[in-house]
């Protein structure tokens, strides 16, 4: 009862926070931003118990997510993901919403013994690198490896290795083109992860206009009233 209450009232309290975010009411470039999400960390994964989590790892509140996960800075793990025991995620990758790593569940080649009542396969471990973007939706098998830097589209069926700066889509999920074009960039990307940390500089929800949109978003809006005020005077002086 109790911890059914400490989960509904943080929920109500990172739905407040995430209301703010979409509003621009929090800017996410200021020092302010960094330390409120800082703690804001701290309080899921400790709740979730995520303790190979690195405190830089945004993980949403609504995900589930096994406790032996390990994480590295700067990691994000969206709304409803589902991240089964054994995964490794490096530093910098985005899981979008409702993206499922599966699989390994149970036996289904056991004769006269029902699937349930079948046991479990042997649990392999999954990967996913560093700077990786997971699409929304998008299911992976588990024990594969993901490679950095690589992209899976949305929606995406992933069940065998991806290499690195890669970007796949499809069910199955096959290769689509590389993220980079030339080695020189590639390696240049690979000096960039395996080296310090990358100050944090969040991008504005999608939902935040810029003063240019909503100034124009304004124009259109008094344009549409003065329409209806016209088209109502011109009603009324014709009765």
């Amino acid at each position: 009862m109790q911890a059914g209450y400490r989960q509904t009232a943080l929920d109500v309290r990172c739905e407040r926070l995430s209301a703010k975010e979409d509003t621009g009411l929090i800017s996410r470039s200021g020092k302010s931003y960094i330390w409120l999400r800082y703690g804001r960390n701290r309080i899921i994964h400790t709740i979730k118990h995520l303790h190979g989590v690195d405190a830089r790892a945004y993980v949403h509140h609504r995900a589930s997510i096994a406790t032996d996960l390990i994480a590295g800075p700067y990691v994000f793990i969206g709304r409803g993901c589902q991240i089964p025991p054994g995964v490794q995620i490096g530093r910098y990758t985005m899981l979008a919403p409702r993206t499922a790593i599966v699989g390994s569940d149970h036996n289904s080649a056991v004769p006269g013994v029902p699937m349930q009542f079948s046991g479990r396969p042997p649990q392999r471990r999954t990967e996913i690198g560093s700077d990786a973007w997971i699409g929304y939706g998008s299911i992976l098998m588990r024990g594969i490896t993901v490679g950095d830097g690589s992209i899976i589209a949305a929606g995406s069926i992933v069940t065998k290795n991806v290499p690195a700066f890669e970007i796949w889509a499809g069910v199955p999920a096959r290769k689509l083109r590389d993220r980079f074009e030339g080695e020189v960039s590639i390696d240049d990307h690979r000096r960039m992860l395996s080296g310090a940390l990358v100050p944090p500089t969040f991008a504005a929800p999608p939902s935040t206009l810029s003063k240019p949109q909503q100034s124009v978003q304004g124009e259109l809006r008094t344009t549409q009233r003065r329409g209806r005020s016209e088209r109502w005077s011109h009603g009324h002086r014709d009765k």
